[in-house]
């Protein structure tokens, strides 16, 4: 993430993962770097869901999330 330069107020990005394991992983080794990060699985609410995108979709940086790691399982 900090290789590639990114537009506007804060970066905004989707990683793909192979589990919800990998998933958690992800997001926590995000946010130890002080990345907010969240991570999204099958078992998750459509709320939830659509919360999440929202505050990535959000260019306010007090939202936070800047990655939402997702697997499909």
């Amino acid at each position: 993430m900090n290789f590639y330069s990114f537009f506007g107020i804060k970066r905004k990005v989707i990683g793909f993962c192979v589990s919800k394991e990998h998933a958690s992983f992800m997001s926590k080794r995000f946010n130890e770097k002080a990345i907010c990060s969240t991570y999204l699985t099958s078992d998750d609410s459509v709320l939830k869901r659509e919360e999440s995108i929202e505050n990535l979709e959000d260019e306010n940086l007090n939202k936070g999330v800047q990655t939402i790691f997702r697997c499909s399982s």
